[in-house]
């Protein structure tokens, strides 16, 4: 007999800002492990998502919440309210059932009416991104920072792909953490391994991100399983080998059957063996193979239009330096917290899409907000 899986929100008082902040931990109720990346709506229509280790920081003048993750029930609560428990729409793998829907025909239905399914008018968003390097296990950087995205229409242009202002801009207001872990003068590998803003600019767009699936699985079949259904939604799981690059795929999405539309998605690749040469500071090479790839888009509705949440992506593999084969794994999660409608003008402030995010900020000074380190993050901000 299946229990049920619950949140519990323990609250305590944070007083370091100027506005008072709640600490919320979002734990699993059968196993008492922290749900990382639960998705929080307040009643003022901002989004927060849990860190790693199942906690966000909240106002304390929010009345209401959505909580909500793609294996749980939605709820809504009162704020008042101390638990909140959240059943398991599946558990175990057995549970699902085959089906035969053609999930390429519903991807590529997707895209087809991309600019009618999702919000497509100029918007600003005004969030947090979060970009973290492990090498060897450990935590080699972090960067933590205001972002802020102005968007045309929501979607990434693909006939404007030289000329990505003209369709995206981002801008930073400050940096709320950043460090990077010293090492010694003979230490063979670079530092600092920011992924640079015009590198991953596609992937702000699950548009990109379709035509990028698509194509790549344009020849091979995709088995799905129908993970759960209600009146509202369903859920889908899927998986497709790629006969010639033998990359597995494997992935989700949650469709809501009422707006026809997906309203998350992730994708999981395994199997690249993709070689990058680099050079290290003292003029010698090494390579970097890159192995697996994870990305999610997340939406919600917002007065009867579906926005963007959060964009997460995350890269492993290893490293070739004189027979040192060094694991890695680079993180990056957007966190897109307030929308507003815009005008086509853009931003005034842009970054230069060609460089780090730091290089844009020219006050490296940390200017810390409400933002709630993992406590690996914090152990690495505080290490000398």
């Amino acid at each position: 007999m299946k229990k049920i899986i619950g949140l519990i929100l323990l609250f305590y008082f944070y007083l370091g800002h100027s506005q008072a902040y709640y600490i919320f931990s979002v734990l699993d109720t059968e196993s008492g492990l922290p749900i990382s990346n639960a998705k929080i709506i307040t009643s003022t229509n901002d989004v927060h998502y849990t860190n790693d280790d199942g906690k966000v920081f909240l106002p304390s003048d929010v009345k209401s919440l959505n909580v909500s993750a793609p294996t749980y029930e939605e709820q809504n609560i009162n704020f008042s309210t101390s638990t909140v428990k959240l059943k398991p729409v599946y558990k175990d793998i057995d549970e699902v059932q085959i089906t035969n829907i053609d999930i390429k025909q519903l991807l590529e239905n997707t895209l087809t009416n991309y600019l009618k399914l999702y919000y497509s008018k100029p918007s600003l968003y005004y969030g947090e991104i979060k970009q973290k390097a492990y090498l060897g296990g450990q935590i080699n950087n972090l960067l933590v920072a205001d972002i802020n995205i102005w968007s045309l229409a929501n979607v990434y242009n693909f006939k404007e792909k030289d000329n990505i202002d003209s369709f995206a801009q981002l801008g930073l207001n400050n940096i709320k953490y950043y460090k990077t872990r010293k090492r010694t003068a003979d230490y063979p590998f670079n530092n600092d391994a920011q992924i640079i803003p015009r590198d991953f600019v596609l992937k702000l767009f699950f548009n990109g991100e379709l035509v990028g699936v698509l194509n790549e699985l344009r020849n091979d079949r995709i088995k799905v399983k129908l993970a759960y259904e209600n009146t509202d939604i369903k859920i889908f799981l899927f998986e497709a080998n790629n006969e010639t690059t033998k990359v597995v795929y494997k992935g989700k999405l949650v469709y809501s059957k009422k707006d026809m539309l997906i309203t998350y998605f992730d994708i999981n690749a395994e199997g690249y063996k993709n070689m990058l040469r680099n050079r290290n500071k003292n003029g010698e090479n090494y390579d970097v193979v890159n192995t697996s790839s994870y990305m999610s888009y997340d939406f919600y509705k917002n007065s009867n239009r579906y926005i963007p949440a959060s964009i997460k992506s995350k890269g492993k593999g290893y490293i070739l330096y004189k027979g040192q084969n060094v694991p890695f794994e680079v993180v990056q999660y957007i966190t897109l917290q307030k929308f507003q409608e815009s005008g086509r003008k853009g931003l005034k402030n842009k970054i230069d899409l060609t460089k780090n995010l730091t290089d844009n900020i020219p006050d490296k000074e940390i200017k810390e907000t409400e933002t709630l380190l993992s406590e690996e993050e914090q152990r690495f901000i505080n290490e000398r």
